[in-house]
């Protein structure tokens, strides 16, 4: 997945959920943390790209759902 964040672009990117209540997005190339999303209060359990890579969905234990723009970050709370 290519995705442009804040200027740059990550040619093969990744999206982690974590018990930590984060979602992460990760420069697999250089296998470096490139942002943290920090919105959901419980775990995260599911993470999902949008199919133009603009946004990434999140579901948590908090019975939520985040829709975040990759450039911007938080754009929906569900």
């Amino acid at each position: 997945m290519t995705i442009s964040l804040c200027g740059c672009v990550l040619k093969c990117a990744l999206c982690s959920a974590s018990f930590d209540s984060t979602v992460r997005l990760w420069d697999v190339e250089r296998g470096q943390c490139v942002h943290k999303l920090t919105r959901h209060l419980e775990p995260v359990y599911s993470v999902a790209f949008s199919p133009d890579g603009r946004h990434i969905a999140s579901g948590s234990f908090d019975k939520c759902v985040h829709i975040w723009n990759v450039q911007v970050q938080f754009i929906a709370f569900l």
